[in-house]
């Protein structure tokens, strides 16, 4: 089975929605499925409405592939739906309604769904075994109060009970034995930064095995790029574009 994989694309515009779009449209003929993190939502503007149409755009875009398409919702995502609830609870039935009456968009939502002949996907880590592939937006290393290094155990524990794990919103990407965090497509200047475009997943899997998988780029001379950290090799090999690995990072703010 071949299939992309990618998370937090953060379409603040129609113009990007383009972009991301012609992307994917040179990926999908040779694939049979896409696995999504979320992150549709980029909270970087000032009209919900505007977001939440642009959501509804990627999803009958996406549909329009005919490909299954496995996804979650992000943080940001749910932060946009509880403000547009609170305008007009009626206002998120049209996004329900793309999702309940296509035959492509699955929104995963607590349930266990068969992706190709016995192998699964899920977001619950209670439904999790060497058969099934666990999706979660957040990994556990940025879900508790205070972020350590001891939390990548919470990680390293949990992808020795699956056959996947993949993850997100971390605005990097990971490549740990079978866990792997997704990155991002597009990261907007929410958090202050400058807007970067990303990268996306190939995978080929059968078997139970990973026979092959891909980083591709959106851009070409991007800065972003695969690294091993010599002090951290034990957590496998980053997707970044800083001089050192996250978990660098980390223990330098730990210490101030």
């Amino acid at each position: 089975m071949r299939f992309l994989a990618f998370s937090d694309i953060h379409l603040h515009s129609t113009e990007e929605l383009k972009k991301l779009l012609s992307v994917l449209k040179k990926e999908k003929e040779e694939a049979e499925a896409i696995i999504f993190g979320g992150d549709i939502a980029s909270l970087r503007g000032r009209s919900l409405i505007n977001e939440e149409k642009i959501i509804k755009k990627f999803l009958l875009e996406i549909e329009k592939f005919d490909l299954s398409f496995y996804f979650v919702w992000g943080n940001r995502d749910l932060i946009l739906f509880h403000h547009l609830k609170r305008l007009d609870p009626s206002i998120l039935d049209e996004i329900e309604n793309i999702i309940e009456n296509s035959h492509v968009l699955r929104l995963i939502n607590g349930k266990k769904l068969e992706i190709c002949k016995m192998i699964f996907i899920t977001d619950d880590p209670h439904r999790i075994d060497k058969r099934t592939i666990l999706l979660t937006h957040s990994p556990p290393s940025v879900m508790v109060e205070k972020r350590t290094v001891e939390s990548f155990r919470k990680i390293q524990e949990i992808k020795k009970r699956t056959f996947l794990y993949f993850a997100g919103h971390t605005h990097y990407g990971q490549i740990w034995d079978n866990y792997f965090n997704l990155g991002f497509v597009h990261r907007d200047n929410f958090h202050g930064g400058k807007d970067l475009w990303g990268f996306y997943w190939i995978f080929e899997v059968d078997d139970l095995a990973v026979h092959k998988f891909e980083i591709k780029f959106i851009e070409k001379n991007t800065r972003i790029r695969r690294f091993v950290c010599e002090k951290h090799k034990q957590y496998g090999e980053w997707v970044i574009h800083w001089r050192k690995c996250p978990i660098c990072y980390l223990e330098r703010d730990l210490k101030t």
